[in-house]
């Protein structure tokens, strides 16, 4: 893959009336060509200086920036314009003339640019085609829903036709179901004009729907990064996990473990992450076979990651301690990670598999000759 930005040991402080301010600390960070890629964090992360720092409205104070190839971080203004015309830029509040058409707001870009009147005709017309906004083109913002406005910030932020679009915040001030709308419309950005588009959110349910990658912010520092699928599927980093768990609710709260274990006095709550929905299911019918064992999923659910499925639950287990133990690692063998959240009071009398005492055979999992 080719590198299309790239960050290396990149930091921003900012001088304040209170003493120096620093909003990123030594990022090192890539971005490919042709990628989608997420940038999460939590407010005052740092997301939006390093989107700053791409489009050049902020400067490093060390390390360096590279935008398609080229240094931008001590580049003269003159020549950070022209690296500017290959980067686009749509917003949270969407940034609209209200003075202006939609036609207008598309054109505006093309004419600061001298694009002629018939080129420009062509290009917004075409524009407004892409964006399914063809009956609106002379009707103004405040006359607009605001999946409609953020449409309009898509197609002027694509009027140029830019290699990188940038997406800050895009979708915060949107309803779901509009959400939705629009980061399709990006998918189809990237996927059919090979735009490359990298995405600064809070939320993660933006990151699970069009991330290819996804770099995690906390105060500065980038503390964790790699695919959509291996951030979902393990997250390392407890921030990292704050944000997987809006998604995927694999980690119940403190006093949620105790309603669910007051509900099922004496059976074994585990939780199991990053499992395989059909491998689930058979595990379950494993478990099921075994007469002694009963078993009650309890709380979580599946969800899609671009094209997979990846499911984390809570399974209650109860019965004789060995079989409890059989059934919980039969679970922990589906899953990429699991975690025994209580332990029922049969299963005081045996060590749970994984436990036993040095030179002692674990129980075998449920179906396994021993």
């Amino acid at each position: 893959m080719t590198t299309q930005i790239a960050f290396h040991n990149a930091g921003k402080v900012f001088q304040t009336s209170s003493g120096p301010v620093t909003a990123l600390e030594k990022i090192d960070l890539e971005i490919d060509k042709g990628e989608i890629f997420a940038v999460i964090g939590y407010s005052g992360a740092g997301k939006s200086t390093l989107v700053r720092l791409i489009n050049g409205l902020e400067r490093v104070t060390q390390g360096t920036v590279f935008v398609n190839g080229i240094d931008i971080t001590h580049l003269p203004e003159g020549k950070l314009r022209s690296v500017r015309r290959e980067i686009g830029m749509i917003f949270q509040q969407f940034n609209l003339m209200r003075s202006k058409t939609v036609y207008g707001n598309i054109a505006y870009p093309l004419k600061l640019a001298k694009w002629s009147k018939a080129d420009i005709q062509a290009r917004v017309t075409e524009l407004l085609s892409f964006v399914g906004l063809t009956s609106k083109a002379w009707v103004y913002p405040d006359q607009l829903s605001g999946g409609q406005k953020q449409r309009v910030g898509i197609a002027r932020a694509l009027a140029t036709r830019p290699s990188v679009l940038l997406a800050d915040e895009s979708t915060s001030a949107l309803d779901p179901e509009t959400t939705q709308d629009v980061l399709a419309l990006l998918r189809r950005v990237n996927e059919e004009l090979g735009v490359t588009i990298v995405v600064i959110t809070h939320e993660m349910e933006v990151v699970r729907a069009i991330a290819d990658r996804v770099a995690v912010l906390d105060s500065g520092q980038l503390i964790e990064g790699g695919s959509v699928d291996e951030i979902f599927e393990n997250p390392k980093a407890a921030t990292t996990r704050r944000f997987v768990n809006t998604i995927t609710h694999y980690d119940p709260e403190p006093g949620e473990i105790e309603r669910l274990q007051a509900a099922r006095p004496g059976a074994t709550l585990v939780s199991i992450r990053s499992v395989d929905p059909a491998e689930f299911g058979r595990c379950l019918a494993v478990i099921g076979a075994d007469s002694e064992v009963s078993f009650e999923i309890v709380r979580g659910g599946i969800v899609q990651v671009k094209t997979r499925s990846i499911g984390s639950f809570t399974v209650a287990l109860d019965g004789p301690a060995g079989a409890v133990a059989r059934a919980e690692t039969s679970l922990r063998e589906v899953a990429g990670l699991a975690e025994e959240l209580t332990r029922g009071e049969h299963a005081l009398d045996t060590p749970a598999p994984g436990r036993h005492e040095l030179g002692e055979e674990p129980d075998a999992p449920i179906g396994a000759e021993k």
